[in-house]
């Protein structure tokens, strides 16, 4: 941006440690006397630019706190996984029915690795308090 002959780069993250007194003073001294009623106006206008700007930053520091309370506060924990072996021990069944309760669906296969079955611990509970009727 060009004011008055001077040249003034403001770069996004200038923006975040950026004070309103130096940006009105800035523009305060971009603004000569006897300027015409435009060059006044785009003042006015540069000016409620920079206060939009301000309150823009100040909520993106409170969502990033926010954000970085919640991401500190709740530890991401990988789910257990378990291979078929396990599974038909944990619920008590050999591995033809474990094939069973697959195909029915009440035992769902979470992903394959090196070509074996692996599930999620939560489902392998699920699937035994229901077959064992707990």
């Amino acid at each position: 941006m060009a004011y008055g002959g001077w040249r003034v780069a403001i770069y996004w993250s200038d923006w975040l440690n950026l004070e309103i007194a130096s940006l009105t003073a800035l523009l305060g001294f971009c603004h000569a006397d006897g300027a015409s009623t435009q060059s006044a106006m785009i003042l006015q206008f540069l000016s409620r630019i920079i206060e939009l700007f301000s309150e823009a930053v100040e909520l993106l520091r409170e969502i990033a706190g926010f954000l970085r309370q919640n991401h500190q506060s709740e530890p991401v924990t990988p789910e257990l996984l378990r291979d078929a072996k396990y599974a038909a021990e944990r619920i008590g069944v050999v591995d033809r029915t474990l094939r069973r309760l697959t195909r029915k669906g009440m035992l769902p296969i979470h992903s394959y690795v090196n070509r074996r079955r692996r599930f999620r611990e939560n489902d392998i509970e699920r699937c035994r308090r229901f077959y064992r009727g707990e």
